[in-house]
């Protein structure tokens, strides 16, 4: 018998260094000679974990106090939601963990994350510092600008983007599987978890949630 198979939300991962998970599309930051891969970066006072950031990698960015020439990183997407996680310090000091984002959606500002230093050095992983649904399905971009024209100095420790967006195919129950992952072009590193009439499967930077009828 043949069943509408509806994947109800597709997971997608920007990640900071490698990009997009499904079509290698990459961040762009500007200005280019300002940012740099935290990891390799022997000069940043900032110093997360790696083993604790996504693929051992993230950007490190400050806007400095004063500044007329504000730091940005953009990347296009494909969906109805899009979410962006950093590390964050509140340190004081070497790093000045001062927090001042702001977030552009199709070049209208959508949200803001502003925490000021509280003194505690410790770093915070996997911090959703922008969250975005109910987007228009189709194309968007995403424009992330650290600090404000003549404010304060401004960290930002970017590690990852995600996005989602719907999938919907037809298939046979029993060729379920490959049919998802023929067309989501999955590759490797594949898990499969199933919940009453809900599957869940995931590999490297992408994710499916899948409801099947009988």
């Amino acid at each position: 018998m043949r069943s509408l198979v509806s994947a109800s939300l597709v997971n997608v991962t920007i990640d900071d260094t490698f990009g997009d998970a499904s079509n290698g599309a990459q961040i762009i930051y500007e200005p280019d000679s300002v940012w740099n891969i935290g990891n390799n970066c022997a000069a940043c006072t900032a110093h997360p974990d790696p083993g604790l950031v996504y693929d051992g990698t993230w950007h490190d960015g400050t806007t400095q106090l004063g500044s007329e020439d504000l730091l940005t990183a953009a990347v296009g997407f494909s969906g109805v939601a899009v979410y962006v996680f950093c590390v964050v310090t509140r340190s004081e000091v070497s790093p000045d963990g001062n927090s001042d984002m702001s977030f552009f959606i199709d070049g209208e500002q959508a949200g803001q994350y502003v925490v000021p230093p509280d003194g505690d050095t410790s770093y915070a992983y996997n911090v959703p510092v922008f969250v975005k649904d109910g987007l228009a399905a189709g194309s968007h971009q995403l424009l992330i600008v650290n600090g404000r024209t003549g404010g304060n100095k401004s960290l930002v420790l970017l590690d990852y983007i995600i996005y989602s967006h719907r999938f919907v195919a037809y298939s046979f129950y029993k060729g379920l599987f490959a049919t998802v992952l023929h067309n989501a072009t999955i590759l490797h590193n594949i898990s499969v978890r199933r919940a009453f009439n809900h599957i869940h499967i995931s590999t490297s930077g992408v994710s499916f949630i899948i409801t099947h009828g009988p």
